[in-house]
């Protein structure tokens, strides 16, 4: 190796690291994670700049390392942030239930919200925002479900299947209808 040529050795660390970072926090959920390599490639480019400072090296590698890494923990804490808002959010949404009634009322309120917004979402190209809110949802229906037991509720909860609310379309099988295949496909197997 020249004595003329420069050490580069942090800086390639730091860019692989900084590399790895950024292919990471552009994945939703898994991003966030993508956090600590970002900030250990940050740490090794500050230190790989300043090196090349000291001795009158080139700086691009390092600063190369800087941008990319810097790059990746924007991306992966504004992930974090987003989740973090959105279990708050959430948390601060469910409530504790007192009666049955109460349960029932807000089972009815959330099913019927659902049903429109994947109605919504078959006619329209589904968004961000409405898949936010589909999960949001989702997720109420479960506290729902969980204060049900604990009150000892005797409700019936349905699962939501998308076809059953083509019906409107023509599309969807009535019930009647679906009773009937049933009992034809029985009354074959009996046969």
């Amino acid at each position: 190796m020249n004595s003329n040529q420069p050490n580069n050795t942090l800086a390639i660390i730091g860019l692989v690291f900084g590399i790895i970072a950024l292919l990471f926090s552009i994945f939703p959920c898994v991003g966030m994670f993508a956090f600590i390599p970002g900030v250990i490639g940050l740490i090794l480019g500050v230190i790989a700049l300043l090196k090349a400072k000291d001795n009158g090296y080139p700086k691009g590698m390092a600063i190369a390392v800087i941008v990319v890494s810097g790059l990746a923990c924007a991306i992966s804490g504004y992930q974090m942030f987003a989740i973090g808002s959105f279990a708050s959010d959430m948390k601060t949404n469910m409530k504790e239930y007192t009666s049955c009634e109460e349960v029932s009322k807000d089972y009815n309120i959330v099913k019927t919200e659902m049903e429109t917004l994947t109605k919504e979402m078959e006619d329209n190209k589904p968004s961000f925002s409405s898949i936010k809110q589909i999960t949001k949802l989702g997720i109420k229906i479960g506290h729902i479900q969980e204060e049900s037991r604990r009150l000892d509720c005797e409700m019936e909860f349905n699962d939501f299947d998308p076809s059953d609310f083509n019906e409107a379309d023509g599309e969807g099988e009535s019930e009647s209808e679906a009773d009937d295949k049933e009992e034809s496909v029985e009354e074959e197997k009996g046969n």
